[in-house]
């Protein structure tokens, strides 16, 4: 049960905060509607931390605001009214953060989330592939052990967040089957091996793109969590 009231007075101030965001997103949209989506993007990250938004999807102990769903929800309200593609960048800023927070890999949290609080560093989550869209346990891109690390192979497609990216968290095959036989990890945008294949355009614009791993080499520090874990993290991130 919910206890009553639902918002207590950190999300009444934040409420009364949004309430004039709108003209700090005007040229989110403007760009947006002429095609500049990846400047959109970049002002969409530089703008919410201006406002204190990217901290709310960074837990407390890595520079954040704790992760507070409501928070959030109140500030994608705001966002939404004001530009879709706004929203969509700030979601999918949550989305590359959240499987970091969730693996409990404290030197990778470290590494990446107070810059993603700061909105100095953007991520993506790269889960969705050709073949393997609702069924994600049908991804086929693996990730093959190798000295001191792994080496992935495959592709990605509607990646948001792709062509604005600094870090993406790439969902890969490391054995046979289905239960427990996908991992996660978390590759630079700059890695040697990944790849921007294609842009790809749909009805509401905003970054989004095809994206290949190729002989694309990550230390076995950069998994999150086990291996086998990284389908608990992708759902547990898109709960």
């Amino acid at each position: 049960m919910i206890e009553l009231p639902f918002f207590e007075d950190r999300h009444r101030e934040l409420h009364g905060r949004l309430q004039d965001i709108a003209s700090r997103f005007d040229q989110v949209a403007l760009r947006g509607e002429t095609g500049e989506v990846d400047e959109a993007g970049r002002d969409t990250v530089r703008a919410c931390a201006e406002l204190g938004l990217c901290r709310l999807l960074v837990p407390a102990e890595f520079g954040g605001a704790g992760l507070d769903l409501r928070s959030i929800c109140l500030a994608r309200e705001a966002l939404a009214a004001s530009s879709g593609l706004a929203d969509s960048v700030f979601a999918v800023q949550g989305l590359g953060a959240y499987p970091l927070a969730l693996s409990g890999n404290g030197a990778l949290c470290q590494r990446y989330l107070p810059r993603a609080a700061e909105g100095h560093a953007i991520g993506a989550f790269a889960l969705t592939e050709p073949e393997a869209g609702s069924d994600a346990g049908a991804l086929a891109t693996r990730a093959r052990p190798e000295g001191d690390g792994y080496v992935l192979d495959g592709g990605k497609v509607f990646i948001s967040n792709a062509t604005i990216a600094s870090f993406f968290v790439v969902f890969a095959r490391t054995a046979e089957g289905s239960k427990r036989a996908i991992s996660a990890f978390v590759v630079d945008a700059e890695a040697p091996g990944l790849s921007i294949v294609r842009r790809q355009h749909v009805t509401a614009p905003h970054p989004l793109a095809e994206i290949r791993l190729s002989g694309c080499r990550v230390p076995a520090a950069n998994r999150l969590g086990e291996e086998g874990d990284g389908m608990r993290l992708a759902l547990g991130t898109l709960d």
